[in-house]
């Protein structure tokens, strides 16, 4: 049986909403977090404490071209998801994006 390759992952946002998936993946040994993006310097300089293995770039275009990852996680606001996933998938990138529930009202299915 072929040894198992470990999936190489960097996020786009390396703040707070991160944190959750990050501690999921700390637990994995078939991944390996690899690199991180972010326009914040000081959550860069954590990030980097944290997995110090890991690569840090203030822009995720020259990460996206540079690093060769499978997969990335968008964890940017909301509204900044488009262009970071579209440029993830462009680069060959499986792409792992969250948005909550879009309505206005607060009410699932009330626009």
């Amino acid at each position: 049986m072929a040894k198992r390759q470990q999936l190489r992952i960097g996020f786009i946002g390396a703040g707070s909403i991160a944190d959750l998936q990050l501690k999921l993946l700390e637990e994995r040994t078939d991944v390996e977090v690899c690199a991180f993006a972010d326009v914040n310097a000081q959550v860069l300089e954590a990030r980097q404490q944290q997995f110090p293995d890991a690569t840090t770039w203030p822009d995720y275009l020259r990460m996206l071209k540079d690093c060769a990852l499978d997969a990335v996680s968008v964890c940017t606001p909301n509204k900044l998801h488009a262009r970071p996933t579209i440029a993830a998938l462009r680069s060959g990138c499986h792409v792992m994006v969250e948005n909550p529930w879009p309505c206005k009202s607060g009410k699932p299915g009330k626009w």
